[in-house]
């Protein structure tokens, strides 16, 4: 099908010798641009192999690959003579199109011999990275204390924990990670302290304001404070229509104070900090005269300013300008220390990959920078011969999701392209990786400095706009420009959005009128005090009830029926967050999958492997070892651990579990010694005994994972503590893959199995979602996903869901101001407090700033996934519903939707309220009952019944023991009978003392024995047979005393024993597994075990089952068991290949056999 690009299009694709930004909005069909410009390239003569087309994902490498060969076959097909383009879709195989780090991984290997590295480098994951770099960084952190390092010491005196160093350690990896893409990170950390330094010597001679920072604080602070100031005249010329004198002057007063404050601001920091501490000094407001609803109105805004004026000078008051100016000079000393300690990680770490010839990938990108730039004489930076040639190599330089490049990246590409052959796409308003370093601000800084296509005529520069938006509805899209405009108007946000809002594009009379347009819907669950859990299932409910609504009696906007696939539920985040809908969506039916499985170390029975683990390695780890107590491996109850942790106190608990284990009964009281001891409850034996028996265990255990490898030992682990027996099927891949992970992480960096731990924990701090075993979901299933796996998405219909969930903490021990250097808290360990300098204040609000840009960008990629319908779902408490949000204080999505909801007359969004009765399933049958009319095909329906009803009665394979008369028969007593348990088994009641013995627990123990013993042994003494197999422990002390002594001993003495002592083969517990035909010709696999069956002298067989029902005669006991005798008999026979000649039922309690 022809596609007709719009202007704008035409001008991407068409554009030559410019270095070109194409600013692409959401559904704007800018992989179409981009493969229509290749395929133009192509036919015009161009060679494919002479362009470099870099993406960030290895998926959208591929989706740009397999378009561009179907589109040069079809191009092929509609001209077969043409000889270039066959030999093109020959090179198809051989073009550039790969993401940045293949790109650099490839350029390394090439030209290894110019770095001095082995050409057979192998590339390490990030967690192999970060579990290599922990080690280096802990080194580093020992050395650092034991030669006493000066620069050092004040690093960790700032950054250390209360407990131990691992906060330090967290602090300078991040941070290594962070200044990684970091263009001259010495240069940038060696300038910020001398601008701190610069500013100390200006604050101490002019004051603070005349700083840089100062004059910052200064610009920021005035701004604030003119809010409050515009509020405060706000409420006093509404307070004057009240005609009351004495409201009117404490407005007044509230005006002046914020007045008074502006006003010193002006003039400097010490006239500031005295009008703001007398600011929060303010009169206490009355009615008087005024009407209510006014004076409410006055009230909360007053609070707020009165409010805001504390925040303000808590913030901003930081002591004198001389501690201000020490606080800077501090600050300075400690960024030295830190520029000297990653320089030293930056060494070790290197030198450590050398040593086993690894690279992660954010070397290869360091090291291709260093192919393709060097140093002249003067000290310039300027291109390499390399580099000059590889410009040669490409007529064109594509890079996509330009938005989400980093300053390292950005300088690769333009040494790669030249002047004007490099084309960027991508679209700041959708740069939602932050986390990954991405810096949306080089992005932004293009878009301003190019000029427009129409202006660029002498330009090497242009920018092309492409706003047309075939994705969405009209509804869809009017509604997010009216978000934007709204929550952007007056913000630091505004250049991301402006002249880039997305427009609906013309479509034909016809084609219009076929489509539906559908209202967003913003659905608000109240949140009750303490019924939070209630509001969000109801949430969760209203949603699932909708899908299900939609999918049975709705269509999409061209008329087709919605198919669950159609529908996608979004998410700013799923861990902790995704229970209530996924309950729901099983509560109603609705088939889901998601892109992001729970966790793998998140798995409760790779949890318990890992404590066990952890407990091998260091058994001091009282919460891991406590883990391991309580699971199946220890069975030990929380009393048991309440004693043994009360037996000995303020110690690990591997102390008092030792301590414990070589206590004696008689012990009580109090006990001297090194600890301190409360009086304690009397060690009990059997705990004692039960404690040894561990440590036993435990010691072996870690016997053996030293003298073996990490993943050989985890494989006889599993198996030795039973886990690999009591885990489920799930729970078995799931240990298994915890084994590949093991192998995995030996084949490359081998630390053993405290290395291995590490690596584990590396893994569930990297952030990044563990891959348990696969979350297979149905074809025609709703996708449950978080934002950002939605993005490059589409769906018909998608809820926004949980949009109540507070925007995620900026709180950091240390902040990176991008583009300017760190800032932190500093510690006095002298007064013992911590304070924060204002350059680290600026540094937070300006992290703040970004992160809430990160969070607008997150909710415009979530609002156009929609191409139809848009639902917007959240939870809030009934008094915040008409709360006075403003963007720069929402601290939700929600928040913002409600001011934008606020605002104007038409919202653009229908607001519903989600009650409680909206979550029950019942709620659906009248909104169903206006769409289903009764018809007689329907009655034929409901009156059918199916003629093979014996076969959904059947199981497909069952045990033996389920085989009863009347199991293929209509019959409603056998039916009934068959799901009454035969023994009564009697619960013990919590204050009752020993469980009743059951019909079930005898016939359980009297088939072990006659499993188990020795048939000569028990001929000769059935009581010494008894105890001999209870003390190999295969009867248990209770089993052993519910058996009828009196009862073996009587088959022992049978005719029956007899013929089996004289039979020359014998067969006991045998199990079989047979397919048998029954009732209606159905066919059922029919598993079992056959208590005995032996030869007679004639070369036959007979069958023996033993009973313990307790039964009046044997007729009864045939009648009740003939089918499953029957089954067996016929197993038999094909097992051995001869006949059966009797089948023989004895029964225990009438002392004698039966034949069936």
């Amino acid at each position: 099908m022809k596609v007709n690009f719009t202007t704008q299009q035409i001008n991407a694709i068409e554009t030559k010798e410019k270095t070109l930004l194409v600013s692409a909005g959401a559904g704007s069909g800018k992989t179409t641009v981009l493969t229509k410009r290749l395929i133009d390239y192509v036919k015009n003569g161009g060679n494919i192999t002479r362009f470099l087309v870099v993406t960030f994902m290895n998926a959208a490498a591929a989706d740009v690959k397999a378009k561009l060969q179907d589109a040069l076959l079809k191009e092929l097909a509609a001209d077969p003579e043409n000889k270039h383009l066959y030999n093109q879709t020959q090179l198809i195989s051989e073009a550039n199109i790969c993401t940045i780090s293949s790109y650099c991984l490839g350029l390394v290997k090439e030209n290894f011999a110019l770095l001095g590295i082995s050409p057979k480098v192998r590339v390490l994951d990030e967690t192999e990275s970060a579990v290599m770099l922990r080690r280096v960084t802990d080194g580093l952190i020992k050395k650092g204390y034991d030669e006493e390092n000066p620069s050092f010491l004040l690093l960790a005196d700032n950054f250390t924990g209360d407990k131990n160093d691992e906060k330090l350690a967290d602090v300078m990896m991040n941070l290594f990670k962070t200044l990684q893409v970091v263009l001259d990170r010495e240069e940038l950390l060696k300038n910020c302290a001398e601008k701190l330094i610069s500013d100390a010597e200006i604050i101490r001679n002019k004051g603070l304001f005349q700083s840089e920072f100062g004059k910052e604080l200064k610009e920021r602070m005035s701004f604030l404070y003119n809010e409050l100031l515009a509020s405060a005249e706000e409420i006093y010329n509404l307070g004057c229509t009240c005609g009351d004198d004495r409201y009117v002057a404490n407005l007044d007063t509230l005006y002046n104070k914020c007045q008074n404050v502006c006003n010193a601001i002006d003039k400097d920091y010490v006239n500031y900090t005295s009008a703001a501490y007398d600011s929060c000094k303010l009169p206490t407001f009355y009615q008087y005269k005024c009407d209510k609803e006014t004076h409410e109105y006055i009230k909360v805004v007053k609070s707020d300013i009165a409010d805001a004026l504390k925040k303000y000078c808590a913030a901003y008051c930081c002591g004198s300008e001389t501690l201000i100016a020490e606080s800077f000079e501090k600050t300075a000393e400690i960024i030295y220390s830190v520029n000297k300690f990653i320089n030293e990680m930056e060494e070790e770490f290197k030198a450590a990959k050398f040593e086993i010839n690894a690279l992660d990938y954010a070397d290869f990108e360091l090291l291709a920078l260093e192919l393709l730039e060097t140093t002249d004489e003067k000290g310039n930076k300027v291109p390499t011969e390399l580099c000059l040639t590889k410009q040669k190599e490409f007529d064109e330089i594509l890079i996509d999701e330009y938005q989400d490049v980093n300053p390292l990246q950005d300088k690769l590409f333009a040494l790669l392209a030249g002047k004007s052959n490099r084309f960027m796409v991508g679209d700041v308003k959708q740069s939602i990786y932050r986390f990954r370093n991405a810096y949306p601000g080089i992005f932004l800084n293009y878009k301003k400095a190019f000029p427009e296509i129409s202006k660029s005529e002498d330009s090497e520069t242009a920018c092309i706009f492409l706003r047309e938006n075939f994705r969405c509805s009209k509804t869809v899209i009017n509604y997010v420009n009216h978000v934007f405009q709204t929550v952007t108007e007056n913000t630091p946000f505004r250049d991301e959005y402006e002249d880039e809002w997305l427009i609906y594009p013309e479509k034909g009379e016809e084609e219009a009128k076929k489509l539906r347009e559908f209202p967003v819907i913003l659905a608000i669950a109240e949140k009750e005090k303490d019924k939070a859990k209630e509001a969000r299932r109801n949430e969760a409910e209203y949603i699932a009830r909708e899908i299900t609504r939609l999918v049975r009696t709705e269509t999409s906007a061209d008329g087709t029926p919605l198919k669950y696939s159609d529908f996608a539920v979004m998410m700013s985040a799923m861990k902790g967050y995704s229970y209530e809908y996924e309950k729901a969506f099983k509560k109603f039916g609705v088939p889901y999958k998601t892109a992001v499985s729970s966790s793998f170390l998140d798995n409760p029975i790779v949890s318990l492997a890992v404590s066990a683990l952890k407990t091998i390695d260091d058994p001091t780890d009282d919460i891991s070892l406590c883990a391991l107590l309580r699971s199946p491996i220890g069975k030990f109850s929380s009393n048991d651990l309440y004693r043994i942790r009360n037996f000995l106190l303020n110690t690990e608990f591997y102390n008092a579990l030792c301590s414990y284990s070589i206590s004696k009964p008689k012990a009580k009281g109090k006990i001297k010694g090194k600890f301190t001891f409360k009086k304690r409850i009397s060690p009990n034996h059997t705990l004692a005994v039960r404690c040894r028996e561990f440590l036993k265990i435990l010691a072996l255990w870690r016997e053996e994972s030293v003298g073996v490898t990490c993943s050989e030992f985890i494989k006889n682990f599993l198996v030795s503590s039973g886990l690999l027996r009591i885990a489920a099927d799930g729970g078995r891949s799931s240990l298994l893959l915890l084994y590949e992970y093991s192998t995995h992480y030996e084949n490359s960096v081998n630390y053993g199995l405290s290395g291995f731990l590490d690596y584990l924990k590396e893994l569930a701090s990297s952030g990044k979602e563990i891959a348990d075993v696969a979350n297979v979901g149905e074809d025609d299933a709703i996708s449950f996903i978080t934002v950002h796996k939605s993005k490059g998405l589409e769906f018909k219909v998608c809820f926004l869901a949980g949009t109540d969930k507070k925007f995620r903490s900026n709180a950091s021990n240390i902040n990176f101001r991008r583009g300017e250097g760190l800032y932190f808290k500093l510690r006095d360990r002298a007064r013992l407090t911590t304070y924060n300098p204002i350059c680290n204040k600026l540094a937070v609000e300006k992290e703040a700033e970004q992160m809430r840009g990160e969070e607008l960008r997150k909710l415009y990629v979530a609002l156009t996934r929609a191409k139809e319908r848009l639902y917007i779902t959240g939870c809030v408490s009934p008094d915040k519903l008409e709360s006075t949000y403003t963007p720069m204080n929402s601290n939700s999505w929600l928040e913002m939707l409600l001011y934008v909801d606020s605002k104007g007359e038409c919202s653009f969004a229908d607001r519903i309220t989600i009650t409680e009765a909206e979550g029950k399933q019942g709620y659906l049958l009248p909104e169903l009952k206006k769409y289903i009319t009764p018809t007689e095909e329907m009655k034929d329906i409901i009156k059918f019944r199916y003629p093979y009803e014996t076969a959904i009665k059947t199981a497909a394979k069952v045990s033996v023991s389920e085989l009863r008369e009347g199991l293929l028969e209509d019959d409603e007593y056998n039916r009934t009978y068959l799901s009454v348990p035969t023994s009564r088994v009697s619960l013990k009641p919590s204050f009752a003392g020993e469980e009743l013995v059951g019909a079930t627990d005898i016939g359980t123990a009297n088939h072990l024995f006659m499993q188990f013993c020795d048939f000569a042994l028990a001929e000769k003494d059935i009581n010494a047979e008894i105890s001999r197999l209870v003390s190999v422990k295969m009867l248990s002390q209770k089993q052993a005393e519910m058996l009828d002594e009196k009862a073996l001993s009587k088959f022992f003495a049978s005719n029956l024993y007899m013929r089996i002592k004289e039979s020359k083969k014998v067969y006991r517990e045998k199990r079989f597994s047979v397919k048998d035909i029954f009732g209606d010709n159905q066919s059922i696999l029919v598993q079992g075990v056959i208590d005995c069956f032996f030869q007679n002298p004639d070369g036959s067989y007979t069958v023996v089952d033993y009973k313990t029902d307790r039964v009046k005669s044997f007729d009864e006991l045939a009648k009740r068991h003939g089918i499953q005798l029957d089954c067996y008999r016929r197993a038999v026979e094909r097992m051995t290949g001869s006949v059966v000649k009797e089948v023989l039922l004895y029964s225990f309690a009438l002392g004698g056999e039966v034949s069936v």
